[in-house]
């Protein structure tokens, strides 16, 4: 599921007026996240929030946008606004803790997917990103379990498949970690052929 399949679902209070203006800056900004746009998204997220402050999709929307631009600071800024609204919100906990880790704060990133997989435990990205928070940590017994998390809810993650054998390797379980390696590059073979 796509980022704004996932806000769709989540806006089913939008009103279905294509001519407000709330609208045409919602539309224009995810149309400008689409084309890989984000700083001209940001814009049009600012635009839309001076009209309804208190969506917590659009704050989240724009921390993600922010994120792709590398704003770590100003996305965790918009990711804190969005959770203010709605603190159960499990997509902004996660991005919260992309957010924290890229600035370094990994243990609070750890928290943070924590919150977000208690939430929503079946979110791959929140377990695998947790254990990249955890093996910058140097806790890499505890990553594989995160990544094993990750990997029981979906198998085709082979990035997460690589970061696992990272982590063995780092605890010495070198045939274990050659098995993971060997995973993730053939689930990597299989994107490129298909």
């Amino acid at each position: 599921m796509g980022l704004f399949d996932v806000f769709s679902k989540k806006n089913d209070n939008l009103s279905k007026k294509t001519d407000d203006m709330y609208n045409q800056y919602l539309n224009e900004a995810c149309n400008l996240f689409q084309q890989g746009l984000y700083s001209e998204a940001v814009t049009s997220f600012d635009k839309a929030i001076a009209i309804n402050l208190n969506d917590p999709n659009l704050w989240w929307l724009r921390g993600v946008s922010l994120e792709k631009i590398e704003l770590h600071v100003e996305a965790l800024v918009s990711f804190n606004k969005s959770l203010t609204i709605n603190p159960n919100y499990a997509f902004a906990w996660s991005n919260r803790g992309d957010a924290l880790d890229n600035l370094g704060r990994c243990s609070e990133a750890v928290a943070s997917y924590d919150k977000a997989i208690a939430l929503n435990p079946n979110n791959s990205e929140a377990w695998s990103n947790r254990g990249v928070s955890l093996r910058n940590l140097g806790m890499f017994a505890e990553a594989v379990v995160s990544y094993d998390k990750a990997i029981a809810i979906d198998p085709s993650l082979a990035d997460t498949w690589h970061n696992r054998g990272y982590a063995l390797r780092q605890l010495g379980m070198n045939k274990e970690a050659d098995a993971s390696y060997d995973k993730a590059i053939a689930l990597h073979k299989n994107k490129i052929i298909t």
